[in-house]
């Protein structure tokens, strides 16, 4: 999409707000010329009629019928049943996402949930800090349009990013992206939206990234999977106290059961491309999961231990020597 288009729907959703245009005060906020925006006014005369648009008496322009602007950039009866049902699922799947939501769309929410609430409990990840929702809307832009981007990334520069996904999990929202400039991971890499301060976007766009978009959807942990990395098998131990959680459910897609041992232990494999994926979910079951193959990882996961202890007596010294004063 051109950056003309994109520059005349902003306009149009200006107009359809009820906003006021001020020729030259809309031209600098928006980084083009006054001549710009005057002809982008005549166009849309063209297009709505030459009395959609009124000029005002402090020499702004406003739109007549805001109707006619609503019916082409607002959705109809049937596309708005269809995203209830959209953000009814989304409230289910990933609780808290609503957390990013401009003030005017809180209220329209709130009754969603209301609704909601009569027939599920919903309870998920505590949400992260109040993401910057200027930010959120430019993202979305970029990532519709293809467009390049310069980032301001915990007092980080980056740019010539291409941002791909933004992605919501387990109560925070990151920004799947590639970039040449980004040497590991061939250049693939995950931003935490929280630890965005700014976002510039650039004229220039690039081609679908087909291979990465491929990579994020069939990624089972795309904040840990490494890109273009062929995956290699972990085999790993679970308690019986606790197998059947894993006979009820996947908790990564490679998940497959192989055996049952004679002590009872349920033998499982996974394929993964990064050690950190399994060492994340054996935390997370510890101590009622063992690595068994391969050991590289599974002495990792050993030296977290040795790391966690001497961390524990570090801090147990400094709490004592705190008690002798």
């Amino acid at each position: 999409m051109s950056r003309k288009i994109l520059e005349v729907l902003d306009l149009l959703k200006e107009l359809a707000m009820g906003h006021e245009i001020i020729i030259n005060d809309y031209a600098i906020q928006n980084d083009i010329s006054p001549r710009t925006v005057r002809r982008y006014f005549e166009e849309i005369k063209e297009f709505f009629g030459e009395h959609s648009i009124e000029k005002t008496v402090k020499g702004g322009y406003t739109s007549i019928n805001k109707d006619s602007l609503n019916s082409v950039l607002l959705p109809n009866l049937e596309e708005k049943i269809e995203m209830e049902k959209l953000v009814d699922l989304l409230h289910i799947i990933n609780p808290g996402f609503s957390e990013i939501l401009p003030p005017e769309y809180k209220k329209i929410d709130a009754k969603i949930k209301k609704e909601l609430a009569q027939v599920f409990l919903i309870k998920g990840t505590p949400t992260e800090n109040q993401i910057d929702y200027k930010i959120f809307e430019l993202l979305i832009t970029a990532i519709k349009n293809h467009r390049y981007c310069q980032i301001i990334y915990e007092n980080e520069v980056l740019k010539d990013i291409k941002p791909l996904k933004m992605i919501y999990s387990k109560g925070n929202w990151s920004l799947a992206t590639l970039s040449k400039n980004h040497l590991e991971n061939n250049g693939f890499r995950i931003l935490r939206l929280g630890f965005i301060s700014k976002i510039k976007l650039d004229i220039k766009t690039f081609n679908k990234e087909v291979e990465a978009d491929i990579f994020i959807t069939k990624s089972q942990t795309p904040v840990l999977d490494a890109y273009k990395v062929e995956p290699f098998e972990v085999v790993v131990a679970i308690d019986p106290s606790i197998k059947k959680y894993f006979l009820q459910k996947k908790f990564l897609r490679s998940q497959k059961i192989l055996e049952e041992l004679n002590n009872g232990w349920l033998k499982v494999s996974y394929k993964i491309t990064h050690k950190d994926v399994i060492i994340m979910l054996c935390r997370r079951w510890f101590p009622k999961m063992v690595i068994m193959t391969p050991s590289e990882i599974r002495e990792d996961m050993e030296e977290y231990f040795d790391i966690y202890t001497k961390n524990k007596n570090e801090i147990l010294k400094v709490e004592e020597e705190i008690k002798i004063l």
